[in-house]
């Protein structure tokens, strides 16, 4: 260790004849050296001096060894990692989360957006492999796939009627390649296609369709946020656009978030410019700024829908419409997560790390999250605030869970429902949300809608 000066030996006064070293320029740069030496030493030491982590590691290895070496039934060691990260991400806040390799697979394809396959939704009303619709651009509608189509044989070969893996299994198979599927229409006619099962896009636009034709207003309703949703929601509106649109109704309940650059890329189709969102890390702040080219719709009049399951990007796209007046929020108090998980693929361990890296802001600098201090409020505050009644948020949450036919396909499916009988576009429950948000967009007073409304037709 180096020594205090004080500690220093003093120059010998009994010899006069020899020179006092300390006098000598060179002895000067000698000590200098030596004590920076010693600094560097010191630092040198401290840093390796083992920290609170470096502790809290060697501690969890005391653990990890004391159940192999204990536990009557000890596992995989991989299976106690895992529950480890799981864990101490757990532990940190509400929102950060370990994913092991199955979650972290199901998760990467939810942000996606796709899954693999042809692209069909099924009727289900007792025959097998009767076709509802094709989903929008997905491989089966780009073969020609109609609705009410039964799928009789693939690749050849019979599809069992009460058994869908062979069909899965030959759509594997083909991997990639065009598969023959034969089909049989609701006319009788029988016909030969060709598919190529490809990534199909797995739909966050469950709704789009004109709720009032009369007055132009549409309803379009946002299930969740993947990298495929501004694609989705630029689909629906150009389908409405080719109607007459004139006013719309966005609805964000239940929407629990998802990405957060497809939220704000929508916000920006309602707003020509200003900030959309302002993120906050450990090291400064970063502001998400609209850009006017994409602003096609902001002149149409607008009203959100939220609730209490309207969560993180799902607020960072209301609180901008709703700071820059693009549109009104009616509904329920969303949910207040103001926070940004950044994901982290850790290829060596298999999984997934989810870890809150910054919080966000709307563009009026609200801070909602409900879990930190100085939030301006716990969630957005809509404009027009209706309570729905247990009953009713039920229903409506099971019909927005739904996947509602696409406009191009609506009229095919209302012929066959009047051909059989059958009910095979979901119908919107009652929804005094719906109510007050048509009464908006047609100048009327939400109460006056309500209050006739609960009165029942005249």
């Amino acid at each position: 260790m180096p020594h205090d000066p004080e500690d220093l030996p003093q120059p010998s006064r009994s010899h006069p004849e020899r020179p006092d070293r300390l006098s000598h320029p060179t002895t000067w740069v000698l000590v200098g050296v030596g004590a920076l030496g010693a600094w560097l030493l010191r630092d040198f030491l401290e840093r390796r001096a083992p920290g609170p982590w470096e502790r809290q590691l060697a501690e969890f290895d005391e653990v990890r060894q004391l159940v192999r070496d204990t536990h009557v039934r000890p596992g995989e060691p991989e299976h106690f990692l895992d529950a480890a990260l799981r864990g101490a991400l757990a532990g940190t806040d509400p929102y950060s989360r370990w994913y092991d390799r199955n979650e972290a697979a199901e998760l990467e394809r939810q942000n996606r957006g796709t899954y693999h396959g042809l692209g069909v939704l099924f009727s289900g009303l007792g025959e097998p492999f009767r076709v509802l619709f094709p989903l929008p651009a997905s491989p089966a509608e780009v073969a020609g796939v109609r609705v009410g189509d039964r799928i009789l044989e693939v690749a050849g070969r019979p599809v069992p009627p009460a058994d869908p893996m062979p069909l899965e299994q030959r759509l594997e198979e083909a991997k990639g390649l065009p598969v023959g599927v034969l089909l049989v229409g609701l006319d009788g006619e029988h016909r030969r296609v060709e598919i190529r099962p490809a990534a199909v896009v797995d739909p966050t636009v469950r709704h789009a369709y004109f709720v009032d034709a009369e007055r132009g207003i549409a309803y379009v309703c946002i299930d969740s946020f993947s990298r495929r949703t501004p694609e989705e929601f630029d689909r629906a509106i150009l389908g409405l656009r080719s109607s007459h649109l004139a006013g719309l109704v966005l609805d964000l309940r239940a929407n629990r978030g998802g990405v957060l650059e497809a939220a704000t890329e929508i916000a920006n189709r309602f707003v020509r410019e200003g900030v959309l969102v302002t993120i906050e890390t450990r090291t400064g702040r970063e502001t998400v700024v609209a850009k006017r080219a994409l602003a096609n719709l902001a002149d149409l009049p607008l009203v959100v829908l939220i609730d209490a399951q309207t969560a993180s990007a799902a607020e960072v796209l209301a609180g901008a419409l709703q700071d820059h007046r693009a549109a009104v929020l009616v509904g329920e108090a969303s949910y207040g997560k103001g926070t940004v998980q950044t994901l982290t693929p850790l290829p060596e361990l298999g999984g997934v790390a989810r870890i809150s890296t910054a919080l966000y802001l709307t563009p009026a600098g609200r801070l909602i999250e409900r879990h930190l201090p100085g939030a301006w409020d716990a969630g957005l505050v809509p404009d027009v605030e209706l309570v729905l009644e247990r009953d009713e948020r039920r229903e409506i949450g099971a019909w927005l869970g739904l996947i509602g036919p696409p406009l191009a396909h609506r009229a095919a499916l209302e012929d066959w429902e009047k051909s059989s009988g059958e009910s095979l576009i979901p119908q919107h429950p009652p929804d005094r949300h719906l109510v007050a948000a048509l009464a908006l967009l047609s100048g009327r007073r939400p109460e006056d809608a309500l209050a006739q409304a609960a009165a029942g037709p005249k």
